[in-house]
């Protein structure tokens, strides 16, 4: 690449503005002190993750230091997006500039919804109305059953009792990443919950009451995946994560796709949860190897399952190409916001739309996806509608932007 693309030059522009905010003796110290920062970066990478990795294809002890201590001074890569993305593997360093950080993609997502589409995350940064505009747009999606908050349970759906009589999955309807979600499963009487509690119908309804007053929720019925993609997991629905980009005329398209696999007694197939990520051919749907990060951040790969033993190389997603299309349709529909990311689920009669994700992780496309997300139209897709206005802001202006959390105003 011989330009900077865009989102990565809006990171190094708010990083420099935080040093020089601090006022120009600090930020003249602060050039000098580059290369001590950069050096304790590769130390501290190399003793804490790289010590501890096993991987038989990582690069040796000084090779590692010396390529983090290039990214840290150059593009104050940290060192757990080097090893998130095992930059320390060959073939992976080759393509380093071509990698989006979590870093750099939160930033390019703060600045399109503070600058532009503040309306659009709205709708994505908040289950409950996300799934009230999906159903009025007659997309295909997971119908809430019903939500909870400040102590109150109101039902979408007719109940004879304190809750209804069916599975449910119950999570926040502000999160991410799969965090305290809980299944329900009804067994004609009680509830085996995944807590490990057995709930009557009273004590399920207390539960959500109580839990509701500190923080809103969402119940959903709880899903079943397509038989060929329910033998990947032993209990959690596994989703396909797309990833769509708009450009100006207002097309969009999916530029990459995985599925999560579920693994072990996990409620969630989120890659924070334990879950698995294979790409998914963007033609043929068919799965690729999986992926797995460890907590030394050394990449395991299965062809086969983990726990269920079923194959995962080779296996076609029913129902790819409409699942596609739904992403890249409801996209088109949401309108304006640059990129997004869409977690679709395909169950026996077709794909349904779980979630939309304002600022979907970066690990999951570019890792098990293999796609680098400047390999594809990401940039221009946050260029072209924000270069302008992002030219325009001052640096203090930048750094209240970039920090500003979207999902704060959300109760």
């Amino acid at each position: 690449m011989t330009e900077t693309p865009a989102v990565r030059e809006w990171f190094l522009r708010f990083e420099r503005a935080f040093v020089a905010r601090r006022g120009v003796l600090h930020d003249y110290l602060a050039v000098f002190k580059a290369p001590l920062r950069a050096a304790r970066e590769a130390g501290y990478g190399a003793s804490h993750y790289g010590a501890r990795m096993k991987a038989a294809d990582r690069a040796g002890a000084l090779t590692l230091r010396w390529r983090l201590y290039q990214l840290n001074f150059t593009r104050r890569v940290d060192s757990e997006a080097f090893y998130t993305f095992a930059l320390h593997r060959h073939d992976r360093w080759r393509r380093r500039s071509l990698y989006v950080s979590r870093v750099e993609g939160t930033l390019a997502s703060r600045l399109a919804v503070h600058l532009l589409y503040e309306k659009q995350f709205r709708l994505l940064g908040d289950k409950r109305s996300f799934d009230e505009w999906a159903e009025r747009s007659m997309l295909p999606v997971v119908r809430a059953l019903g939500r909870a908050a400040n102590g109150d349970v109101v039902w979408t759906v007719p109940v004879s009792g304190p809750v209804p009589e069916c599975d449910m999955f119950i999570k926040k309807a502000v999160g991410y990443g799969g965090y305290d979600t809980m299944q329900a499963r009804w067994l004609g009487g009680t509830f085996e919950c995944s807590d490990g509690i057995t709930r009557g119908a009273n004590e399920l309804g207390a539960y959500l009451e109580k839990r509701s007053r500190s923080e809103a929720l969402l119940v959903q019925p709880l899903l079943v995946n397509h038989p060929d993609i329910s033998r990947l997991s032993v209990r959690a629905l596994n989703t396909i994560r797309v990833t769509t980009c708009r450009d100006m005329k207002g097309n969009t398209s999916a530029i990459s796709a995985a599925i999560r696999l579920a693994t072990g007694n996990a409620t969630a197939d989120n890659v924070s949860q334990g879950g698995l990520g294979a790409r998914v051919d963007p033609v043929t749907g068919k799965l690729g190897k999986a992926v797995k990060v460890d907590e030394f951040f050394d990449e395991y790969h299965f062809s086969h399952h983990p726990d269920t033993r079923e194959a995962i190389v080779g296996t076609e997603v029913p129902f790819w190409k409409e699942a596609r299309e739904l992403a890249e349709r409801a996209h088109a529909l949401l309108g304006g916001i640059p990129c997004a990311a869409w977690d679709i689920a395909v169950l026996e009669d077709g794909p349904v739309i779980v979630e939309g994700n304002w600022n979907g992780d970066t690990w999951i496309p570019q890792v098990p996806g293999d796609t680098p997300l400047f390999t594809t139209n990401y940039d221009k897709s946050y260029a072209e509608p924000l270069a302008a206005l992002v030219d325009r802001l001052t640096d203090e202006e930048l750094l209240q932007l970039g920090q500003m959390d979207p999902r704060a105003g959300i109760a």
